[in-house]
């Protein structure tokens, strides 16, 4: 995507000479959420009503008629009953999920004129009057389906029928009056009910959709659709790096920011698609009728029609499979969303939708076709000796067909799919089950994705899995890597602090390739620093000096954090590590990944798949 570029500050209001830009926000904000769109206003919800309120008017119409009119007027009468019960059932059959707001303005003008056509059938009298309770149905639908305007247009248009039907006589004056009484307070009550309903899923700021109602509509839009052949897309864009934006301009630069965008936004997205405010800096939406590469470019326009600001964005595309779930399909854009943010941002990530490749994998972890493997972590001594001081465990599919798939192969296909978190449960409680069968001094590592930790879940998943295996908190190590904690540092870091409030020590993975720098390491909830594999290389007899890992061993020593350094190959770069102060270091040199852990030679390296003693 493009990176964007100037800086527009705030408008301001001026009223009657006086600057009360605050004022007036406050009473935009409020008169939008006024006259919004009531959220009840689904198609599904809208047939339903309609016909229903057509059936009881028929109802109502042929008993009337029956009981209390002349036996003159009966015909028209049952007629005009008629005509309402089929009026339900066209609501119902012939429109059913696909009613529009339109089609039922349509059927609330024809049901005012079929009361007005029965009224005058009944003639002036009691069952004129009895009939003509059925007007406050004018109310009630049109302010629950409309906005303000339009249904005050419906609700006017009913009553002006009833005063043509008092200013001919069919009604009494204190008839027309009671019942115009009776509308407007039914229409004020409905009115203020449906639109304070209606903000328990509205964003104050935008005036969009929050969260919630974002949710509400992917599962009414989802189970509209028809049962095959039928698409439906959605994705999610965020602002790269808007804390920095509110931190530099102040939080008012980054609401109007936010506002701006979601105007832009609404602006460009296709018919039939809704957008809500997601978070704190992003959007979400959803295109009916839509596959992935359409939500991709749906994606991209908006992205480009924010060209005048120097920001840029990240965003995830995910679209509906067969018998997938709403949660299911939020649930992998989001993943895609984080895999755009974590692998750099200012792009676009699609999910996979494969299911067979889903189906495949998700039958893999349920049956036990995931195996750990176990690298060694030493510890450093002088010369490049060594001590076992644990393992950190790798995952791999034992595929019937393909044989042992390294994590590249199916990692991303588990994010995208949303199964991430059901392998990394699994993988953990195999890692803690086989490490409490280790000696104690021993302690084993652990993944976590970015995925996991932005579940409100994690860290209580993650400590239940230690009471059931009976493995020492102090001794498990949970990895992430920099990006995770760059890509989506609220709800990671609360799962970190949680994790070592209990014990359990966190390992900043891949130091050096990420956001991080040197000097935020007192910031990060973190206990080890691994130190990327990439320095570790360039390391040699012929070339011993390395002043970023010296730089880098000196200052986790200074703040408390134990070094672990990834990728060492041979003795040189072991014995280099070692004079730099390094504390652990893991790589062929020690052992390749294994089933079990493996045991100490006398040449200090580890090899052979031989199970450790207790």
């Amino acid at each position: 995507m493009t990176a964007l570029g100037q800086d527009v500050g705030p408008a301001r209001v001026v009223t009657l000479g006086v600057e009360t830009p605050e004022v007036m926000e406050k009473l935009r904000d409020w008169t939008r959420q006024l006259d919004s769109q009531p959220v009840v206003a689904t198609p599904q919800v809208m047939a339903t009503t309609g016909a229903l309120f057509y059936l009881t008017g028929a109802a109502v119409v042929a008993v009337v008629a029956l009981g209390v009119t002349s036996p003159r007027t009966h015909p028209a009468i049952l007629w005009s009953a008629a005509a309402a019960a089929g009026m339900g059932a066209v609501a119902v059959f012939c429109y059913g999920t696909r009613m529009d707001r339109w089609s039922f303005g349509v059927m609330n003008v024809i049901g005012t004129l079929l009361v007005s056509l029965v009224v005058v059938a009944s003639g002036p009298g009691v069952g004129a009057a009895s009939i003509a309770v059925l007007f406050v149905y004018v109310p009630l639908d049109s302010y629950f389906f409309f906005r303000l305007k339009p249904a005050s247009t419906f609700h006017l248009f009913g009553v002006v029928c009833l005063v043509l039907l008092g200013a001919s006589s069919y009604l009494s004056v204190p008839e027309v009056a009671g019942l115009i009484l009776v509308n407007t307070i039914v229409a004020v009550v409905v009115a203020w009910l449906v639109r304070a309903a209606a903000t328990a899923e509205t964003d104050p700021l935008t005036g969009l959709l929050n969260r919630e109602g974002f949710n509400r509509v992917v599962r009414s839009v989802l189970a509209s659709l028809p049962e095959a052949g039928a698409t439906l897309a959605l994705g999610f864009v965020e602002i790269d790096h808007f804390a920095e934006v509110n931190s530099h301009f102040g939080s008012h630069h980054g609401d109007d920011l936010l506002k701006e965008l979601s105007g832009r936004f609404c602006s460009q997205l296709p018919p039939g698609a809704t957008l809500a405010r997601f978070s704190g800096d992003g959007f979400a939406f959803v295109v009916p009728h839509a596959d992935a590469a359409e939500a991709q470019q749906t994606l991209q326009h908006l992205c480009r029609s924010s060209d005048h600001r120097g920001i840029t964005f990240s965003g995830g595309v995910a679209a509906a499979v067969a018998g997938e779930s709403a949660s299911m399909l939020v649930s992998r854009a989001r993943a895609a969303l984080l895999e755009a943010k974590t692998a750099g941002r200012n792009r676009i990530v699609v999910s996979v939708n494969d299911q067979a490749a889903i189906a495949e994998l998700a039958h893999a972890i349920a049956t036990g076709q995931l195996t750990v493997f176990y690298q060694p972590i030493v510890t450093l001594r002088g010369g490049g000796q060594a001590t076992l001081a644990g393992a950190e465990a790798l995952v791999r599919w034992d595929h019937p067909e393909r044989g042992m798939l390294p994590p590249a192969d199916f990692i991303d296909l588990a994010e995208s799919a949303g199964l991430i978190g059901l392998l990394g449960e699994s993988v953990l409680a195999e890692a803690c089950t086989q490490a409490a069968t280790w000696p104690e001094e021993l302690k084993i590592s652990v993944n976590a994705s970015g995925r996991q930790l932005i579940e409100a879940g994690f860290a209580t998943q993650v400590l239940a899995v230690l009471d059931r295996t009976g493995l020492s908190a102090d001794r498990l190590v949970i990895e992430v890597t920099e990006s995770t904690l760059e890509a989506d540092a609220g709800p990671a870091v609360a799962n970190l602090q949680t994790l070592r409030a209990a014990g359990i020590r966190v390992a900043l993975d891949d130091f050096g390739t990420g956001y991080s720098s040197l000097s935020r390491l007192d910031t990060l909830p973190i206990d080890i620093v691994k130190l990327d594999r990439s320095f570790v290389s360039r390391l040699s007899e012929a070339n011993d000096a390395s002043p970023v890992v010296a730089a880098a061993c000196a200052i986790t020593q200074t703040l408390g954090l134990r070094m672990v350094a990834e990728g060492i190959e041979d003795p040189a770069q072991a014995r280099i590590l070692a004079g730099y102060g390094c504390d652990e270091g893991q790589g062929y040199f020690y052992g390749r990944p294994a089933p079990d852990l493996l045991v100490e030679e006398p040449e200090g390296r580890f090899r052979g798949p031989v199970p450790i003693a207790g």
